[in-house]
């Protein structure tokens, strides 16, 4: 996002940082808060990058949703998930959603849009860690000091298998990171071609 006051312009933005070649990047325009505010301070976006794993193509959708509506959340993640299903199976959604599913703590729910993880989680295009809600502060991924709800997320295609998950203890951002070990499985004509590695 661009954050405006008077004569300062101040640039945030989501980054992803790959050991493999980055074949495409380019942002994601998601939903704003309002107009007005749009235009004054700027929104959240993300980024749309195409990575070069091992031969294969695999999408990484970097996100940063609307920490103030979850109306704006719920539209963003209609958004990212009609970008997906041209490749479902080979697309990572991955950052800060600031939404938490149904029966977490800290759900937030809007009368018209929903939940922006309920919507993802209908689709059913992805899975997700934790799948069920957390029982203990260290699972959880904000705020980083006091932790008490999962807003940070990595979905993954339904068909990979997800080998490892884990939130890091770390105080360097006010959230905690997130880490997922996966093995996937891309069809490359007759021939399955097997791909893990740490996301």
């Amino acid at each position: 996002m661009d954050f405006r006051v008077l004569a300062w312009n101040l640039s945030f933005g989501n980054a992803v940082l790959s050991r493999y070649p980055i074949k495409t990047a380019k942002l994601i325009d998601l939903p704003g808060f309002s107009v007005l505010e749009t235009l004054l301070v700027g929104k959240k976006r993300g980024v749309d990058c195409t990575l070069l794993v091992n031969g294969q193509q695999v999408r990484i959708l970097g996100v940063h949703f609307c920490h103030r509506s979850e109306a704006v959340r719920a539209r963003s993640a209609a958004m990212v998930q009609a970008m997906a299903k041209d490749r479902p199976n080979s697309t990572v959604i991955a950052g800060d959603f600031n939404s938490t599913p149904t029966g977490f703590p800290g759900t937030q729910i809007d009368d018209q849009e929903g939940n922006a993880m309920d919507l993802l989680d209908a689709y059913g295009l992805f899975q997700r860690r934790p799948a069920h809600a957390p029982t203990i502060s260290t699972a959880f991924t904000y705020h980083a000091a006091e932790p008490n709800r999962v807003i940070d997320w990595i979905l993954v295609p339904r068909q990979w298998s997800i080998l490892e998950y884990a939130v890091l203890p770390s105080l360097l951002s006010d959230h905690r990171p997130v880490m997922v070990e996966a093995s996937l499985e891309m069809e490359l004509g007759d021939m399955a071609v097997p791909l893990t590695d740490k996301l």
